[in-house]
């Protein structure tokens, strides 16, 4: 049990799977993107890593992958919210002057 912790730690500190996460989710604005940039990170990184390792058979590590690209998915989007909705606020307006 410790080891799927260890691999799931692992997976979600990877750079590139957030790089991918981050760009599809900073393109499209939407709630969509968490789940097209979950399917896009888990599958495109699922397959550089099959390339690249003789010894690993493509779907491999995809669970994980998929797990930890909704994880980075849904911390992205929910900052990208948080700060739009900081951004849309109206400044404090000065005392005595009546909102139009």
């Amino acid at each position: 049990m410790g080891r799927f912790f260890a691999v799931f730690a692992v997976s979600l500190l990877d750079p590139i799977r957030l790089i991918v996460v981050l760009a599809i989710v900073a393109a499209w604005r939407s709630p969509w993107a968490i789940l097209v940039s979950t399917l896009v990170s888990a599958l495109a990184i699922e397959t550089l890593l099959t390339a690249t390792q003789f010894i690993r058979i493509w779907g491999q590590g995809l669970g994980f992958g998929l797990a930890t690209s909704l994880v980075q998915a849904l911390v992205v989007y929910s900052l990208f919210e948080a700060w739009r909705s900081r951004r849309a606020k109206p400044k404090n307006q000065p005392t005595g002057q009546s909102s139009p």
